[in-house]
């Protein structure tokens, strides 16, 4: 089967199911994705592997890439949700030639665009694809709202590289928070600074260090606070090794449409903080069964979960990253590729009923 995949910028998570869908047999690859931008700078070298490759900075060149795919001629098209005009372009282009999958991790927020997109639905989304490709629940509310019927809505986009993960885990797990994202206002940096402020004024000096993977903006802003270390931003080989090091990871987003991060925590068996903004919480985390789950922003609260956790049991949180283990296995690569491999199938029968 050829599949060709037009997205916007490549990471660890992608990469690794890109190369499980490209070890199934008779599957070829193009792609076609941004290149690293300042506050995700990905090694290009981790995706030179993929032979047919189209990469662009700003916006891709729709004739250049349609001129790739017609040279190609793919069994299927996936590509990275609607906003990209040379992506709309070229689904339109392939429409009833290959069944189209289109990407999208938002969340349904009530927001004017997205009602706009729903009152233009059956001209604006309707013709450029077939199926939506979705992490989870939250976002299948916009799908369906976007008209979407359930057999048309595929589930397990955003999988993390579950088994690059799971290394061996020190018992009993260490002694500290770490934080892996971008460090802007919307990931919730700033509220996070001011909670772990209130927590080691609260816990003494028995309080536990914050470790922070990542650059961007407020990189200046988070060096030289006391219990903080800045790693900096961490390529995808050596996070697994980060992770393990750690003790319970914390996700503070105000905004995440999902949040790989947390998916990549729960896979290297650790216990997780994070927003209710979070997606991801819905099938990755339960407050308290594997960690804890407080308001976005609410500087008292991520204080007080990071107290309440510090002062668990050894065997309490050796339970709760137990659980981390078992939920992040709800998605893989392994199910990712099988997910898109099913697409032609489904198409071939949608179109009989």
């Amino acid at each position: 089967m050829k599949v060709a995949f037009l997205w916007t910028g490549l990471s660890g998570y992608t990469n690794a199911c890109l190369k499980e869908l490209a070890a199934r047999p008779g599957v070829e690859l193009l792609v076609a994705c941004m290149r690293p931008q300042p506050d995700a700078p990905f090694n290009m070298a981790d995706f030179a592997w993929i032979s047919r490759q189209y990469c662009y900075d700003r916006e891709p060149d729709a004739a250049h890439l349609q001129q790739m795919l017609e040279e190609f001629q793919p069994d299927l098209l996936i590509f990275n949700s609607w906003h990209i005009p040379a992506f709309r372009q070229i689904a339109k282009l392939w429409r009833g030639r290959v069944p189209r999958v289109m990407g999208m991790d938002n969340q349904w927020l009530d927001r004017p665009k997205q009602y706009l997109g729903w009152l233009t639905r059956s001209f604006y989304i309707a013709p450029i694809a077939d199926f939506a490709f979705l992490p989870g629940d939250r976002q299948a509310k916009l799908a369906r709202r976007l008209g979407f019927a359930q057999d048309r809505i595929l589930y397990g986009m955003n999988s993390a590289d579950v088994d690059a993960f799971n290394l061996a885990r020190p018992s009993p797990l260490p002694a500290s928070f770490v934080y892996v994202g971008r460090l802007d206002v919307t990931k919730g940096i700033l509220p996070l600074l001011e909670s772990y402020a209130l927590y080691r004024q609260k816990a003494g000096p028995a309080a536990w260090p914050l470790v922070l993977c990542g650059t961007g903006p407020l990189l200046d802003r988070v060096k030289g606070r006391e219990g903080v270390e800045v790693l900096d931003f961490v390529q995808p080989a050596a996070l697994p090794g980060v992770l393990s090091a750690q003790g319970c990871a914390i996700q503070p987003s105000l905004v995440e449409p999902w949040g790989v991060s947390i998916h990549e925590a729960t896979a290297a068996g650790l216990p997780v903080i994070c927003t209710y903004a979070c997606g991801a919480v819905a099938h990755l985390v339960q407050d308290g069964y594997n960690g804890f789950i407080v308001d976005a922003g609410n500087i008292r609260q991520m204080a007080d979960a990071m107290r309440r956790y510090a002062a668990l049991l050894v065997a309490d949180r050796e339970r709760m990253g137990e659980a981390s283990l078992l939920l992040s296995r709800q998605f893989t690569p392994a199910r990712w590729a099988d997910t898109l491999l099913g697409v032609p199938e489904r198409f071939k029968h949608r179109l009989e009923a």
